[in-house]
């Protein structure tokens, strides 16, 4: 991180004191106290204080406004509102940062809400559109050390590489910092296409970091801007997933359609931040969303189900496997990365037996599967209960075991053992013959992204066919195995 960044923290001593100075002594402790700034207190006596304050705003990168439940109708001994006088102290901060495009962080305290623009001076009025950040006295702790996260990213700027894994372990080490690190991504990235379609552009489970980049151009003659939205989840529908943010680039040149060039890239480091950046390639010119924290980020079970999973279930009627299996542990925090569990009929039908209780000792299954050991009561096994299991791959899953249930009865949850190679497609991920491309419908060029069209299709490389995928794995080229949970009754 570039050591010459500064970070400027802009407060109101009657509303929130103790939040600035505990957030001033952890950013030092990360930053150097060098590199933060708590407030224009030791200005010498004669100076224009309002002229100061530009000074000292003008050379920092961003802007921490902290905002507490009495920061916007806080009353001074006039009985005015304090924020309404142009020569106001936060104010003069907040004002001038804006004006010289300076990065500002509205930081919400406690159960502050953000003001709305029409509740604000006319200079300071655009904070109400800034994407805020919430701290709390219980959880500050936590919340300051997810928030660095995000500021380090800020501070490197959008064109840094993330940190590997290795890289960010070392650096938690320096700083002391306890958040967890990923390896994979738990979830699909995409960017909102033509018809509201969800075109991923980093994938569930990929490596992190995690970087991508493709070509986009603009839909009509002369078009100067193109709006970005992006989404988190696994459905085809971006309405169906989780909005992650969304932005504009504008200033494009006139020019035909077809004609400009516009590159988007994204890139996710260890620690799920997440930095998206759209640059017009003639121009140079750059918007960037960045220091996105994903793991703010809370999806609906809903959104984890990829459409194909989704139509499997209504082979059942619709039937809501959660109440027996795949819902996380209450007591663990959640996991967007949990994965489904199938709802294949064979799996349905041992759940459906277990349930009425005509459930039978099946003998020792074949192939690549998991077994595990469930022991409960007899009182348990009467009355029914819901149980967590630890699979052997780490996973937790709850299963509601129905009354009545013999020791010895197996159930099988299809999709929760160790996942092989397809047999059907011999782990190639391909069927027989050729479709057409689902994402240009065959005609290769006509992807659409806000107000913008694609070069080229990438997902078939203009030619507008694809080979079909495997009808079994879907294209993964693996299949998961089952899950055998063997119930023990105890006296």
């Amino acid at each position: 991180m570039d050591r010459t960044a500064r970070v400027f923290i802009s407060y109101r001593r009657s509303d929130t004191r103790w939040a600035a100075g505990r957030l001033y002594d952890r950013l030092a402790a990360v930053l150097g106290p060098e590199n933060v700034f708590l407030d224009v207190s030791n200005i010498e006596p004669g100076i224009d204080f309002v002229q100061a304050i530009k000074e000292v705003v003008g050379r920092c990168d961003v802007l921490l406004a902290l905002i507490g439940e009495r920061w916007l109708l806080d009353v001074g001994d006039r009985g005015k509102r304090n924020l309404d006088p142009t020569r106001d102290l936060v104010r003069v901060e907040i004002a001038t940062a804006l004006e010289r495009n300076i990065r500002v962080i509205p930081i919400l305290v406690d159960n502050a809400a953000l003001p709305e623009e029409d509740e604000l001076p006319s200079d300071v009025a655009s904070l109400a559109r800034g994407n805020a950040r919430h701290f709390s006295f219980e959880s500050f702790h936590g919340d300051v050390d997810s928030f660095i996260r995000v500021l380090e990213r800020i501070l490197a700027g959008p064109a840094a590489q993330p940190k590997t894994v290795a890289e960010t372990k070392q650096e938690q080490r320096r700083t002391g910092e306890t958040a967890s690190v990923q390896t994979k991504l738990p979830f699909t990235i995409s960017i909102e296409t033509l018809g509201g379609v969800a075109t991923p552009l980093i994938r569930r489970g990929s490596n992190l970091p995690a970087q991508a980049s493709e070509d986009y151009s603009t839909a009509a003659d002369n078009q100067s801007s193109v709006e970005i939205k992006l989404w988190a989840g696994e459905r085809s529908k971006a309405g169906e997933n989780v909005p992650l943010g969304i932005f504009k680039l504008d200033g494009i040149e006139p020019a035909p359609r077809g004609i400009p060039k516009i590159q988007l890239s994204a890139a996710v480091d260890p620690t799920l931040v997440m930095v998206v950046t759209a640059e017009d390639l003639s121009t140079h010119r750059k918007e960037v969303l960045d220091a996105v924290d994903l793991n703010q980020v809370q999806l609906p079970s809903s959104a984890m189900v990829p459409d194909s999973a989704a139509a499997a279930a209504l082979d059942f009627g619709g039937f809501d496997f959660s109440q027996f299996f795949g819902a996380k542990a209450a007591a663990d925090p959640p996991n967007p990365a949990t994965r489904p569990a199938s709802s294949r009929s064979d799996s349905f039908q041992d759940i459906f037996n277990a349930w009425f209780g005509k459930a039978t000792t099946d003998p020792k299954p074949a192939g690549n599967h998991t077994e595990v050991q469930l022991s409960m009561s007899r009182a348990e096994a009467d009355t029914g209960v819901k149980k967590l299991i630890d699979t052997p791959d780490g996973e937790k899953i709850w299963l509601k075991i129905p009354p009545k249930i013999k020791s010895g009865t197996r159930l099988r949850i299809s999709g929760h053992g160790p996942h092989h190679g397809c047999e059907t497609c011999h782990g190639t991920g391909s069927g027989k013959g050729e479709v057409s491309c689902p994402q240009c419908h065959g005609e290769g060029r006509v992807t659409q992204i806000g107000g913008a069209i694609r070069l080229s299709c990438p997902r078939c490389d203009g030619s507008g066919k694809l080979r079909s995928t495997c009808p079994t794995c879907g294209g993964d080229r693996q299949v998961p195995g089952d899950l055998y949970v063997t119930v023990n009754v105890t006296e």
